[in-house]
């Protein structure tokens, strides 16, 4: 019987090649002249374009005016004297109550500008001197190295008035103004917000930002008023904030303070510290290092580093300390340091002496 032979008009399919004692298949390469498919032929990618200067300058005048107009209601405001070198407009307002809106404007440059909104008596003509010597000593603040930011919590020289404890400000993202985005930067208009001492106290181990949303329920404005009485001056305000202070610790992860500065003899720290400072230390030291978070403690004399950690360890590397610290050890520190002139020395950290001043 004939054998039957494949029709010769069937299309034969094409096979990869085998090479000879190997069992795996060769693919076909693909053709490096196709664009796109042999990535070392592929241009490289394009430098990101550089941002000019004088751009995000103009952009920021531009955002500038757009916050200043939104701040003003249509009013036109009067140019006060400078404060540290930078314009002061001002504002009178009355609604909701009678009030002046001061705000800075020279700024906008680095970013942000300065509101405060304080009460207005029947028979002013000008905004109270203590209400410009607040922005005034919030600027120095700055000029010294404190970080202009929402969340920021300041302790200024002296009290705002002399029949006032309130000597503290929060800095909140202003609640009528705001900020203004641009291509390249941006630019917030900072609320001043005065706090009395308890509250400063909470700020600290708590939130600026929180208690400020917290006064925002009482004062949508933000106004600082010496007069008004403390938040912590009501139980059920107060039991409310010492409760989330006590469950989420403190956000604030940076705080200044003028007076701060380290000494070091062999293997020897000398921190020296005002009064001022260690009350600071002790509320970061329970609401950050309680909470294993690090922070950081600036002054113009440099900066202490904090950081959680197993075992204490210290070092002092030109203008920078740091501090390793467990549990133990911060809560040493809170218990034998003490905002009182002296020198103090805990166990836990048998190389470090506290010298705090008035």
């Amino acid at each position: 019987m004939a054998r039957a032979t494949p029709s010769r008009s069937r299309a034969k399919t094409a096979t990869p090649r085998k090479p000879k004692g190997n069992n795996k298949t060769v693919e076909p390469r693909p053709s490096p002249s196709v664009p796109g498919i042999d990535p070392h032929l592929r241009p490289p990618p394009s430098p990101p374009p550089k941002i000019d200067a004088q751009q995000i300058v103009k952009e920021l005048e531009g955002a500038a005016a757009t916050l200043r107009a939104r701040a003003w209601d249509g009013k036109v405001p009067v140019t006060a004297s400078p404060l540290e070198g930078v314009p002061l407009l001002v504002v009178s307002h009355g609604t909701p109550r009678p009030y002046w809106h001061l705000l800075t404007s020279g700024l906008w440059t680095k970013g942000f500008e300065l509101s405060l909104r304080v009460p207005r008596a029947a028979d002013e003509g000008a905004p109270p001197a203590w209400a410009t010597e607040v922005l005034a000593a919030t600027l120095r603040q700055h000029a010294d190295g404190a970080a202009m930011e929402p969340g920021q919590a300041l302790r200024l020289p002296s009290p705002f008035t002399s029949d006032t404890d309130m000597q503290a400000v929060a800095l909140a993202v202003d609640p009528k103004i705001g900020a203004a985005e641009t291509e390249h930067a941006r630019l917030t208009v900072l609320s001043v917000v005065g706090l009395c001492r308890d509250e400063e106290r909470l700020a600290r181990e708590w939130s600026p930002l929180g208690l400020s949303q917290v006064l925002a329920q009482f004062d949508p404005l933000l106004m600082t008023d010496p007069e008004r009485q403390s938040l912590m001056s009501s139980p059920r305000a107060r039991t409310a904030i010492e409760q989330r202070a006590a469950q989420e610790g403190s956000s604030l992860h940076t705080a200044w303070t003028p007076v701060s500065a380290f000494v070091k003899a062999g293997d020897a720290i000398t921190w020296r510290l005002s009064t001022e400072a260690v009350e600071l230390l002790i509320g970061l030291l329970k609401g950050r290092t309680g909470f294993l978070r690090p922070f950081t403690l600036r002054s113009p004399d440099g900066q202490v580093e904090v950081v959680p950690a197993d075992a204490p360890r210290s070092n002092l590397t030109n203008s920078t300390l740091s501090l390793q610290l467990p549990h133990t050890a911060a809560k040493a520190i809170r218990s034998t340091v003490r905002p009182a002139p002296g020198t103090y020395k805990v166990p836990e950290l048998p190389m470090m002496t506290f010298e705090v001043s008035k």
